[in-house]
């Protein structure tokens, strides 16, 4: 997941974001838009560390396996969970 689908999601209720890897800033941005309860909205801020710390080579820090499987799951739950709400939005227009 990358913080993109939360830009879309925003950019979908015509809401203006600054250009940002802080994902609990985004988060708060998507919350009056919620039809239903995004549970995995709630721990985003664990993800953001994986904006920039990893970005480049050479970085002080490599997640193990474990963390990083653990970090493409959140990721993974939180797309899924972005792209049903989109596609019931979609569905009443």
């Amino acid at each position: 997941m990358r913080r993109e689908s939360i830009e879309a999601f925003l950019t979908w209720h015509q809401t203006p974001f600054r250009k940002t890897h802080d994902l609990r800033a985004l988060r708060l941005s998507c919350l009056p838009f919620l039809t239903t309860p995004i549970p995995h909205l709630d721990d985003i801020e664990n993800l953001t560390k994986y904006a920039w710390r990893f970005r480049y080579p050479g970085a002080p820090y490599s997640p193990d396996r474990e963390e990083a499987e653990r970090a493409m799951q959140m990721a993974s739950q939180l797309l899924d969970a972005i792209a049903s709400q989109l596609n019931t939005e979609f569905s009443q227009v």
